[in-house]
């Protein structure tokens, strides 16, 4: 808005002369919608034209108070005063509306029009001014802006009153485009299937593909040309989706720029229909959210690294409590060595401390997931009261077992599902730090089935429950997220766990709680009713043996193990390494006519050569080898 210069004369001609040969009819239909008036510092008018009286219903003498007079308290007319101020500046203003009272109460709404009147020194005496009748324009203007939130109306009304929009409906039109082309984004519309063609695209469609709008337009370059080759079918059938379900278009997905570089966007887009209802144009927007992306993924990478490191200062911990133990009670083992009960004793602690090592190792695993479950018919009722007497050892709490007796056998992990049940007795125990009772129900339950043509599903229901603190809703919330925890040492894995073996199992996992009640944590697992549960083992005498077997691992520890047991079981052993030293070794015993009986590889070796590149090489030596894999994997 430009400020006129400080000594700009009245535009204003004497109204009493002449109207210089303008048609009267025509002069009476302008005065009849705007009169011209002068008013002083203080806001109170001097001066008004005659048709002030058809305007306002006021004759000029009895208008000559303060303009606040006439003005009602509409939000507009709040910058009145700032506009009044600036023009007794000397700053000639933009034409603004106002809202004032018609003589009869009528509220009409006038546009304005002023400039500063100055003395022969410069100074601003007054302000003069035009005030027009806009009430019928500003609410055609209002109408026009709501039927062009639904286009069929639009055009409707538009065919009906064509003469008095067609002037408003062009200004419309340029104020769209000059915002359209400012948008940072793609504003488009295109045919639907089967032609895809551009009708109308923004400029900003060059900073996004590096293609010009006439590229479109002209049909040279479509959707396929653009859209990214991993994305096109699933954008297909979003938007097909879309065209049948007459719902809008929400969608992320990348483009290719024409230089390769690949960029994200967010589109957006309605379908327009024809009167029979059929899809007919795509309207829609394009927003390059490409750097958000990548600040998304780089917020990402920085949460996974925090998450690594809490989740190593858990393992840590553990390992290191599991480890104290191990070694202490080894060394207590051997400083009482010539005490064998006390022996036996210590080394039973040691052994269920590597027990958990290992079982902290399969949690590991099983979360990343390198375990797939290993599933028989088990009793669920046996896994439960197992697992509790390991948990809640040591502890001030004491278990409240409600099992149905006919509880329906499930296929399972043994030792996952274990590892479930186990976490969510140590989340009660440690729920009530003080003691309590945690109470353990199962029973059998039929799901019903979501669709018709599917029988019910079988599932055991087991509840865990605590009389603890309960979870807060943001904390219930997470509860299974990855490496989420609350707890000072916590690795966040314990129930992210849980979740990864139920879901392998066909299972699930929920928990109810609230602050000051306890949690319920509820696990579903798919049952076989009236399956038969295999006999239970029982302790069997290891066989001796005889033969030579080739033992394989990178790790000395557990090659010295291994050839140990197996000498203690009759067997002569040789060691390799690696898988290189490995086949080596069998091809001279094979060249020497004394190949070995059997061959256990560990099929990881970080450094050498692994099991399953020996394997092979060792098939082309002897097709008949026997060969035993052995991996920290339990699959």
């Amino acid at each position: 808005m430009a400020n006129r210069d400080s000594r700009e004369r009245s535009p204003w001609p004497a109204l009493s002369g002449d109207l210089g040969g303008l048609n009267q009819r025509l002069a009476e239909r302008i005065w009849a919608r705007m009169f011209v008036y002068r008013h002083d510092r203080n806001g109170v008018f001097t001066w008004l034209s005659p048709s002030v009286q058809v305007v306002l219903g006021y004759s000029p003498e009895e208008i000559l108070t303060n303009y606040h007079d006439y003005l009602t308290d509409h939000p507009m007319n709040r910058e009145v005063d700032r506009y009044t101020e600036l023009g007794l500046r000397g700053v000639a203003q933009p034409p603004y509306d106002v809202e004032m009272v018609h003589k009869d109460g009528t509220v009409l709404t006038l546009e304005v029009v002023e400039i500063p009147l100055f003395d022969d020194e410069g100074a601003v005496i007054a302000l003069e001014g035009m005030a027009q009748d806009v009430t019928a324009r500003r609410e055609a203007r209002r109408q026009l802006e709501r039927l062009l939130e639904d286009k069929e109306r639009l055009l409707a009304e538009v065919s009906r009153h064509q003469e008095q929009l067609e002037a408003m409906v062009a200004e419309r039109t340029r104020e769209i485009q000059t915002l359209i082309a400012n948008v940072p984004g793609v504003v488009f519309r295109c045919d639907v299937r089967p032609s895809w063609k551009f009708e109308q695209i923004s400029p900003y469609v060059e900073n996004l593909t590096g293609r010009s709008v006439e590229d479109f337009l002209s049909g040279r370059v479509g959707w396929h040309d653009i859209v990214h080759p991993e994305d096109w079918d699933a954008f297909v059938s979003v938007v097909e989706d879309v065209m049948a379900a007459k719902g809008a278009l929400d969608v992320q997905l990348r483009m290719v720029r024409t230089s390769g570089e690949i960029r994200w966007v967010h589109q957006r887009a309605q379908v327009l229909r024809g009167p029979d209802g059929s899809p007919s144009l795509l309207d829609g927007v394009m927003m390059d959210i490409t750097e958000r992306f990548r600040a998304a993924e780089s917020l990402q990478r920085a949460q996974k690294l925090e998450s690594i490191g809490v989740l190593a200062g858990g393992i840590a911990h553990d390992f290191n409590n599991l480890l104290s133990a191990l070694f202490g009670h080894l060394q207590l083992a051997r400083l009482r060595k010539h005490d064998p009960e006390t022996v036996d004793s210590h080394l039973s602690v040691a052994e269920s401390a590597f027990e958990q090592a290992r079982a902290l190792t399969r949690q590991l695993l099983t979360f990343a997931k390198g375990g797939d479950p290993v599933v028989r018919l088990t009793s669920l009722s046996d896994v439960v009261e197992r697992s509790a007497r390991m948990a809640v050892s040591g502890s001030s709490c004491r278990l409240d077992f409600d099992l149905q007796e006919d509880l329906w056998p499930c296929a399972v992990d043994e030792h996952q599902v274990g590892q479930v049940i186990n976490n969510l007795y140590i989340n009660a125990v440690q729920a009530m730090p003080a003691g309590g009772t945690i109470c353990v129900r199962a029973r059998n339950w039929v799901v019903p089935a979501t669709d018709p043509d599917e029988g019910d599903v079988p599932r055991v229901r087991l509840e865990v429950m605590d009389q603890g603190a309960g979870i807060p809703p943001e904390v219930r919330d997470r509860i299974f997220e990855p490496f989420y925890t609350t707890k000072a040492m916590g690795s966040g894995l314990g129930l992210a766990t849980c979740y990864s073996i139920l879901k392998k199992h066909g299972g699930s996992i929920d928990v109810t709680s609230s602050p000051g009640h306890g949690a319920t944590f509820a696990v579903w697992l798919p049952a076989r009713p009236g399956a038969t549960l295999p006999p239970k083992a029982h302790p069997v005498t290891v066989p001796r043996g005889s033969g030579s077997i080739l033992v394989m691992d990178d790790e000395p520890s557990v090659l010295a193990a291994a050839v140990e047991m197996l000498q203690l079981l009759g067997y002569e052993t040789r060691t390799a390494s690696d898988g290189e030293e490995a086949v080596a070794l069998y091809r001279r015993r094979m060249l020497a006519g004394r190949g070995f009986d059997a061959i256990i590889v560990d099929l990881t070796v970080p450094a050498g050569v692994g099991g399953l590149e020996a394997l092979a090489k060792l098939r082309d030596i002897d097709p008949n080898v026997c060969a035993i894999a052995s991996s920290g994997y339990s699959d």
